[in-house]
């Protein structure tokens, strides 16, 4: 039974597209965020793109240093952020 969860929770882990680190709020974020960045080619935004990109490089930065704490390797979140 051991065998079965572990094996479960660990191919859980492989196929998550999004680090369960900020998995309540970041996975709204984190799913979203491409078609957040597609409002950057609609004229109505064009004021807007430079925001847009400054934030899909922050999201992206952040699921990063997820990734980063899920694996625990603390020195190198620092170079992320």
């Amino acid at each position: 039974m051991k065998n079965i969860t572990f094996l479960t929770f660990f191919t859980t882990l492989l196929f998550s597209s999004n680090p369960a680190v900020y998995s309540a709020l970041g996975d709204v974020i984190y799913d979203n965020v491409n078609g957040i960045e597609k409002l950057s080619q609609i004229e109505e935004y064009a004021d807007y793109k430079e925001k847009i990109q400054q934030y899909v490089s922050e999201v992206d930065t952040t699921k990063r240093a997820g990734f980063l704490i899920e694996k625990g390797n603390k020195k190198m979140i620092r170079r992320v952020i």
